[in-house]
């Protein structure tokens, strides 16, 4: 089963896709920090890129093998040939797509809110 996970996060692209989401992410919290507080030094996002990456591959692997224990192999070879389809793409797509948006712009606006408390607490 667990080759069969590996295949289904391969297939679906899903730690490259994850390790942008979060990355941008980052980037939106940080941009919104210095949007409020534009004395506060912004780490350098990039230079964090490679750690990103390989947590956000370890997350969604763990994740992946958790979920899918619960299913049978027959089930998982099911899930795994729907992602392979153009509507299992096509629908994949949209819904990173709606939630990079949801996250990024969450994230900026917790950084904003963060900012605006900087002048009274040091982070």
């Amino acid at each position: 089963a667990d080759d069969a996970v590996v295949s289904m996060i391969e297939l679906r692209n899903l730690s490259e896709r994850n390790a942008d989401i979060s990355f941008n992410a980052q980037v939106a919290f940080w941009a919104g920090i210095a949007a409020t507080a534009p004395d506060f030094d912004v780490p350098d996002m990039e230079a964090q890129r490679d750690r990103i990456t390989s947590r956000s591959r370890q997350w969604v692997t763990g994740y992946y093998m958790l979920v899918a224990s619960a299913l049978e192999e027959d089930d998982l070879a099911t899930y795994t040939a729907f992602w392979a389809t153009e509507v299992g793409e096509t629908w994949d797509g949209a819904v990173s797509e709606a939630l990079e948006e949801m996250y990024t712009e969450l994230s900026f606006a917790t950084g904003q809110a963060v900012g605006r408390l900087l002048p009274q607490n040091e982070l």
